[in-house]
């Protein structure tokens, strides 16, 4: 999928929602969360450099290995969003779980705490 091509879905997407109060809401966003999934190489720097960016109200937890930081765009009644990481640092080159690792590439183990941003 190209990059441009899907953002400029989305705001297409967003002005045809903001010209007609008739058409509904899409499922994913409304309903239940959009999730971004960071997954390969960098993802919990990825993860982490995306969670920063976010309005203060997302929520982390961890769920079966899972990190995921929920919340709203646009508001506590706005569009839901999710991101989603590998909660146990694994191996950048081979994607071996650590500790454990037996392989002879380098480790550069990434840990990403969990949280809530916005919390007193």
């Amino acid at each position: 999928m190209n990059r441009a091509a899907y953002i400029a879905g989305l705001r297409q997407l967003a002005d045809l929602l903001a010209s007609c109060e008739f058409i509904p809401l899409p499922t994913d966003g409304a309903y239940v969360h959009i999730g971004i999934p960071f997954l390969g190489p960098g993802e919990h720097e990825g993860y982490s450099a995306a969670a920063a960016l976010l309005p203060d109200g997302f929520t982390g937890m961890e769920d079966n290995g899972w990190l995921r930081l929920r919340g709203h765009l646009g508001g506590p009644d706005g569009l839901k969003v999710e991101l989603i990481t590998w909660s146990r640092p694994l191996c950048a080159q081979c994607r071996t779980e650590l500790p454990g690792h037996a392989c002879s590439c380098t480790v550069k183990p990434a840990v990403v705490g969990v949280g809530a941003r916005g919390a007193a």
